[in-house]
């Protein structure tokens, strides 16, 4: 076989036996913790807290008895998890600068759950109030990122129990 060739096998074999890494690794969050509560008719329905590590803590509220307002209370940990935090951070990037406001709502159901979200900065803190009453379109896109961000804690909370 010709030098050439034999070169050129060998730098074909060695890149097809060449496997590249992850295209990308978990980042720590830029926030040291979120925080996050849905309330109803001043109960709380859910509630948690993560930190930057991916750590915290998840509640969820449920009726006893189907009694709206006698409500049980259970809280679970959640372990450290550096790719948690990562998704986490990158489902709330996608929220606006501000939360939008919906004081003209032009669309409005009563009694939804409200609440806040609080992103927690070394220096600041951004707040995220919220209602879900609010029907236009570009509060329900803001809804809709929030509640996103709720599944992905909930899910992990969930398998935490």
């Amino acid at each position: 076989m010709p030098r050439g060739l034999l070169v050129l096998g060998l730098c074909a074999l060695a890149s097809a036996c060449a496997t590249p890494g992850p295209i990308s690794q978990a980042t720590t969050p830029a926030w040291t913790s979120a925080n996050f509560t849905m309330n109803s008719w001043g109960h709380p329905l859910t509630a948690w807290t993560v930190n930057a590590d991916g750590s915290g803590n998840w509640s969820e509220s449920v009726p006893r008895n189907g009694q709206f307002n006698d409500r049980v209370t259970t809280t679970h940990t959640l372990p450290a998890d550096p790719a948690a935090a990562a998704a986490l951070a990158a489902s709330l990037a996608r929220l606006p600068g501000a939360a939008p406001n919906d004081e003209h709502c032009k669309q409005r159901i009563t009694d939804q759950p409200y609440g806040e979200l609080t992103l927690s900065y070394p220096a600041t803190t951004k707040e995220f109030r919220y209602n879900a009453g609010c029907l236009d379109a570009p509060y329900v896109r803001f809804l809709d990122q929030l509640r996103a961000a709720n599944a992905l804690v909930a899910a992990r909370g969930r398998a935490a129990s």
